[in-house]
Protein backbone atom coordinates (compact mmCIF):
# COMPACT_ATOMS: atom_id res chain seq x y z
CA UNK A 1 0.00 0.00 0.00
CA UNK A 2 1.23 3.60 -1.30
CA UNK A 3 1.42 6.07 1.34
CA UNK A 4 0.11 9.49 0.17
CA UNK A 5 1.37 13.06 1.24
CA UNK A 6 -0.96 15.47 2.60
CA UNK A 7 -3.11 15.93 5.49
CA UNK A 8 -5.81 13.66 6.71
CA UNK A 9 -9.82 15.12 6.54
CA UNK A 10 -9.48 15.10 10.84
CA UNK A 11 -6.76 17.75 11.00
CA UNK A 12 -8.28 19.75 8.30
CA UNK A 13 -11.40 19.95 10.31
CA UNK A 14 -9.55 20.54 13.18
CA UNK A 15 -7.29 23.83 12.01
CA UNK A 16 -11.10 24.88 10.25
CA UNK A 17 -12.56 25.19 13.70
CA UNK A 18 -9.63 26.49 15.61
CA UNK A 19 -9.40 29.31 12.70
CA UNK A 20 -13.22 29.71 12.80
CA UNK A 21 -13.08 30.00 16.79
CA UNK A 22 -10.42 32.69 16.85
CA UNK A 23 -12.33 34.61 14.21
CA UNK A 24 -15.11 35.02 15.98
CA UNK A 25 -13.63 35.82 18.76
CA UNK A 26 -11.66 38.73 16.82
CA UNK A 27 -14.87 39.93 15.49
CA UNK A 28 -16.91 40.22 18.43
CA UNK A 29 -13.84 42.13 20.15
CA UNK A 30 -14.09 44.58 16.80
CA UNK A 31 -17.70 44.96 17.36
CA UNK A 32 -17.44 46.44 20.80
CA UNK A 33 -14.74 48.81 19.68
CA UNK A 34 -17.39 49.81 16.81
CA UNK A 35 -19.91 50.85 18.99
CA UNK A 36 -17.38 52.72 21.84
CA UNK A 37 -15.93 54.79 18.92
CA UNK A 38 -19.40 55.57 17.85
CA UNK A 39 -20.75 56.46 21.18
CA UNK A 40 -17.47 58.37 22.16
CA UNK A 41 -18.42 60.35 18.28
CA UNK A 42 -21.60 60.79 19.14
CA UNK A 43 -20.67 62.35 22.90
CA UNK A 44 -18.40 64.73 20.68
CA UNK A 45 -21.09 65.87 18.48
CA UNK A 46 -23.45 66.47 21.02
CA UNK A 47 -21.60 68.28 23.77
CA UNK A 48 -19.65 70.25 20.45
CA UNK A 49 -23.13 71.46 20.08
CA UNK A 50 -23.19 73.23 23.61
CA UNK A 51 -21.01 76.17 21.87
CA UNK A 52 -23.99 77.72 19.56
CA UNK A 53 -26.67 76.99 23.01
CA UNK A 54 -24.60 78.83 25.02
CA UNK A 55 -23.83 82.03 22.89
CA UNK A 56 -27.78 81.59 22.14
CA UNK A 57 -28.82 81.99 25.68
CA UNK A 58 -26.08 84.52 26.31
CA UNK A 59 -27.24 87.10 23.72
CA UNK A 60 -30.83 86.89 24.83
CA UNK A 61 -29.71 86.63 28.67
CA UNK A 62 -26.69 88.65 28.44
CA UNK A 63 -24.96 86.32 31.10
CA UNK A 64 -24.26 82.90 31.32
CA UNK A 65 -25.67 82.03 34.82
CA UNK A 66 -28.04 79.23 34.76
CA UNK A 67 -26.79 78.31 31.27
CA UNK A 68 -26.60 74.83 32.65
CA UNK A 69 -30.35 74.60 33.37
CA UNK A 70 -31.53 75.82 29.86
CA UNK A 71 -33.62 73.68 27.88
CA UNK A 72 -30.85 73.34 25.15
CA UNK A 73 -28.30 72.24 27.71
CA UNK A 74 -31.06 69.85 29.29
CA UNK A 75 -32.10 68.51 26.34
CA UNK A 76 -28.32 67.46 25.28
CA UNK A 77 -28.12 65.63 28.59
CA UNK A 78 -30.76 64.02 27.81
CA UNK A 79 -28.98 62.83 24.77
CA UNK A 80 -25.66 62.35 26.43
CA UNK A 81 -26.35 60.38 29.44
CA UNK A 82 -27.42 57.34 28.61
CA UNK A 83 -24.23 56.65 25.82
CA UNK A 84 -21.81 58.56 28.29
CA UNK A 85 -19.32 56.42 30.30
CA UNK A 86 -20.69 55.46 33.63
CA UNK A 87 -23.81 58.50 32.78
CA UNK A 88 -20.78 61.12 33.20
CA UNK A 89 -22.06 64.64 32.65
CA UNK A 90 -21.31 67.61 33.88
CA UNK A 91 -21.92 71.35 33.52
CA UNK A 92 -21.02 74.48 35.16
CA UNK A 93 -21.82 78.06 34.81
CA UNK A 94 -21.61 81.53 36.41
CA UNK A 95 -21.53 85.18 35.07
CA UNK A 96 -18.91 85.27 32.92
CA UNK A 97 -18.21 81.67 31.49
CA UNK A 98 -19.51 77.88 31.26
CA UNK A 99 -18.17 74.68 31.02
CA UNK A 100 -19.46 71.13 30.40
CA UNK A 101 -17.71 67.40 29.81
CA UNK A 102 -19.20 63.97 29.39
CA UNK A 103 -16.82 60.52 29.88
CA UNK A 104 -16.21 58.53 27.15
CA UNK A 105 -16.33 55.03 26.28
CA UNK A 106 -13.04 54.32 24.79
CA UNK A 107 -10.81 55.29 27.88
CA UNK A 108 -11.16 56.90 31.08
CA UNK A 109 -11.04 60.34 29.55
CA UNK A 110 -13.65 62.87 29.09
CA UNK A 111 -14.65 65.35 26.28
CA UNK A 112 -14.71 68.96 27.63
CA UNK A 113 -16.09 71.90 26.13
CA UNK A 114 -16.30 75.69 27.43
CA UNK A 115 -16.95 79.38 26.82
CA UNK A 116 -14.10 80.33 25.79
CA UNK A 117 -14.19 77.77 22.52
CA UNK A 118 -12.16 74.89 23.95
CA UNK A 119 -12.84 71.66 23.15
CA UNK A 120 -10.63 68.91 24.61
CA UNK A 121 -10.18 65.87 26.03
CA UNK A 122 -9.43 65.72 29.45
CA UNK A 123 -9.10 63.47 32.54
CA UNK A 124 -12.23 62.24 34.10
CA UNK A 125 -11.33 63.28 37.56
CA UNK A 126 -10.99 67.12 36.21
CA UNK A 127 -14.74 66.71 34.86
CA UNK A 128 -15.93 65.51 38.13
CA UNK A 129 -14.28 69.19 39.57
CA UNK A 130 -16.21 70.49 36.76
CA UNK A 131 -19.68 68.74 38.35
CA UNK A 132 -18.52 70.62 42.00
CA UNK A 133 -19.38 73.81 40.60
CA UNK A 134 -15.74 74.98 41.45
CA UNK A 135 -14.27 74.97 37.69
CA UNK A 136 -15.10 77.27 34.54
CA UNK A 137 -12.88 76.33 31.64
CA UNK A 138 -11.42 72.62 30.27
CA UNK A 139 -7.77 73.78 31.10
Amino acid sequence: MQKTKGFSLIELLIVLTIIVVLSSIVLVSAGKVIKDKAKDNTIKINVSSLKLAGEIYHNINSSYTDVCLSDDFQRIKTAVLPIAKSGVYNCSSRSGDWVACAALNRSSNSWCIDSKDVEIEISSSYCTQIGSGSVYTCN
